[in-house]
């Protein structure tokens, strides 16, 4: 006799109510480090620094599992997981531009005369804006992929949709037209809008 198992079963649904779960919770947890950034004009010190970017690493790399999750159980369409792809390679940028800002600079400031080093720091820091930005760029280009998905295959989703078609697009064109910088100003509220599609997508893996 062949036994089928529902969708609803306990052993297939409970990954994705855990997933849920986890990137509600990292959505909100990336928000809350971003606007508790150090500004680097005093106070914070290196392990308050490395401390912030050490959890934002790990609040996104949940989220991308969440994400795995979500583009698991809509099947691996084509628009999914090329979202999936272009959000890896964000998640790569992050977590460099991350490392940077969050550990290199900190280890430079405490062992060179920014005086004797100069060109040296203007360089890890336009390194670290230009990650930031391109990883800003992918997760965009991942976020309008995975709306275009919901739109297109079934189930379609048009209000994740539309949030996901939102938070990949504004916060894009705010740093292209110059609205907003990868700063300790701007970056958090890149990471709001990022954290409010993510987030939409937890709710919805808690309700599947």
């Amino acid at each position: 006799m062949t036994t089928t198992h529902s969708s609803n079963a306990p052993g297939i649904a409970a990954p994705g109510r855990t997933a849920g779960i986890v990137m509600i919770a990292a959505s909100a947890l990336s928000v809350l480090f971003m606007f508790h950034h150090p500004t680097g004009h005093g106070g914070g010190g290196l392990n308050m620094t490395s401390g912030v970017h050490a959890g934002m690493m790990l609040w996104l790399t949940a989220i991308f599992l969440g994400l795995v999750t979500h583009t698991a159980r809509r099947g691996f369409s084509y628009l999914g997981t090329a979202a999936m792809v272009s959000y890896a390679l964000g998640l790569i940028g992050h977590i460099g531009a991350a490392t940077i800002s969050g550990f290199l600079m900190a280890r430079l400031a405490a062992n060179v005369e920014p005086e004797a080093s100069r060109d040296l720091f203007v360089l890890v820091m336009v390194t670290n804006r230009v990650l930031a930005e391109l990883a800003v760029a992918a997760t965009s280009i991942a976020f309008i992929l995975w709306a275009a998905d919901m739109i297109k295959s079934a189930p379609r989703l048009p209000v994740l949709a539309a949030i996901g078609l939102l938070a990949g697009v504004l916060p894009w064109l705010a740093l292209m037209t110059g609205l907003l910088s990868m700063d300790v100003h701007g970056a958090p509220l890149v990471y709001t809008a990022h954290a409010v599609f993510t987030a939409a997508i937890g709710a919805r893996l808690l309700q599947a």
